[in-house]
């Protein structure tokens, strides 16, 4: 629980002040706007680092740190050239920078830590030598490092396109298709940071960049650098509250911390809020013994198994959820795939006869209409055209071309049967031949009327 607030402001003595809240981060709000810290100037207001942890806030004021951010515009750092600030957080000040020989964009961010010793030191340089060795398409390339004048800084590579909390507000839905994608390379970003031993603990949109082609970069390593640089403590609690596993509250932080992040993120994506609201204290409590709302009771049409999968890595013990980042994306897609296959299924059922749902196309619109006499005379023509060709067939060429065949073989037969061969080619045919080939077509002839008069009967 958190029970007080301790402000220590660095000027020209320190000056501690303790006090009991209910409501610690409105609190240290009004404090740092009363008239206690009058003499700093606006710039130095914005400028303010919260850290929220389960027993205090610690705000942390320097008024050298002040000037290390005025001033640094236009100096150099490492190979770069500080043009202007583009961001201040909790841990450190973002400017953009560039390369003094290569003349390339890089944000540059300067932590608030100091190193003063060989020891903090050293460890700056091995938490930022992990960081640079993540190769991955989806995490922010860490391009140079070092420590100048005491103050750690990191050169990364720039996004122009700014942070996935400004594409998408707080109380934004977004589809499960685009939520797929992002969960797509969020997870593999997180997969192989884990792969090398390094959890994030402090995921959200805000930290979470995009390219000029709109592609997702996972930034922000430096809560481990920072803890490792300023050599806190490991039981307190680092990161943003609204996002933070219940272990990690506790200080114990796993790498199913970075899985529960995710699923409050997905959670927010969805629904369009985290899942607990309220002031710190009461969102830590509910982190810590409150389970999320149903998102089936605010959305109906989501999928159980979808959320299923969702509350899982939402699990209050680490060992309950996932047993890893990729595990919980592969779920999460079969999920939706699942659902949206129920739904194509479910479509295409017919519910009512197939009579029913025919077609039946009315007259909304104005037409033509032809006269009578002319649409029943062009009906008559094309019924015409086509009887004839009917009639003419079966009526006419068929018993024609039956008769001929059958005239021919006749003759045939007869010219052998009577000899006839010699007198057939002479030019004066006799009176025997005349005879017998018009009877042989009247035979031909009548042959065939009778075979059609008899099928004509029979159908």
């Amino acid at each position: 629980m958190i029970r007080g607030i301790y402000i220590n402001y660095q000027r020209d003595q320190p000056c501690p002040l303790a006090c009991s809240i209910s409501d610690p981060q409105q609190t240290a709000y009004s404090l740092i706007e009363s008239s206690f810290f009058s003499q700093i100037s606006m710039y130095e207001k914005v400028a303010r680092s919260c850290i929220f942890t389960p027993n205090m806030i610690t705000i942390r004021k320097t008024r050298k740190g002040f000037e290390r951010m005025h001033n640094s515009i236009g100096q150099q750092i490492g190979n770069y050239k500080i043009h202007q600030m583009i961001g201040c957080g909790g841990y450190a000040e973002v400017h953009l920078g560039e390369h003094l020989f290569l003349r390339k964009q890089a944000a540059i961010k300067l932590l608030h830590a100091q190193l003063a010793d060989t020891l903090a030191i050293k460890n700056f340089h091995h938490e930022a030598q992990l960081i640079s060795q993540l190769n991955h398409p989806h995490i922010v390339r860490v391009l140079e490092f070092g420590v100048a004048e005491n103050i750690p800084y990191l050169a990364m590579e720039y996004a122009p396109n700014g942070t996935l909390r400004q594409l998408h507000p707080r109380g934004s839905q977004l589809t499960l298709e685009t939520i797929l994608a992002y969960v797509t390379q969020l997870g593999a970003a997180i997969q192989y940071a884990h792969d090398h031993k390094l959890i994030h603990r402090d995921i959200k949109p805000d930290n979470i960049l995009l390219t000029a082609n709109n592609d997702l970069l996972l930034s922000d390593f430096g809560i481990a650098l920072i803890q490792a640089t300023t050599q806190q403590s490991t039981k307190e609690a680092i990161g943003t509250v609204a996002y933070m596993a219940p272990e990690q509250l506790q200080g114990k932080p796993c790498f199913a911390s970075d899985q529960y992040a995710l699923g409050i993120m997905i959670y927010e994506w969805i629904s369009g809020t985290t899942p607990f609201q309220g002031s710190p204290t009461e969102v830590c409590t509910q982190h810590m013994f409150t389970p999320p709302s149903s998102l089936k009771g605010q959305i109906p049409t989501l999928s159980a198994e979808v959320e299923q999968v969702l509350f899982k890595a939402l699990a209050k013990e680490p060992k309950e959820r996932f047993p890893s980042i990729q595990s919980f994306v592969d779920a999460f897609r079969a999920a939706i795939h699942n659902s949206t296959e129920q739904v194509w299924s479910s479509s295409i059922t017919p519910t009512e006869p197939a009579q029913k749902t025919i077609f039946t196309p009315t007259a909304t619109t104005a037409s033509y209409t032809p006269p009578p006499y002319a649409s029943i005379a062009a009906t008559q023509a094309i019924a015409t055209k086509g009887s004839l060709t009917d009639w003419i067939i079966p009526h006419i060429v068929y018993p024609l071309s039956y008769t001929i065949m059958l005239y021919l073989f006749l003759l045939v037969v007869d010219f052998f049967a009577f000899g006839l061969k010699k007198d057939l080619f002479t030019n004066t045919p006799s009176i025997q031949i005349i005879a017998m080939t018009t009877g042989t077509f009247a035979v031909s002839c009548c042959t065939v009327i009778f075979a059609y008069y008899v099928m004509k009967r029979r159908s």
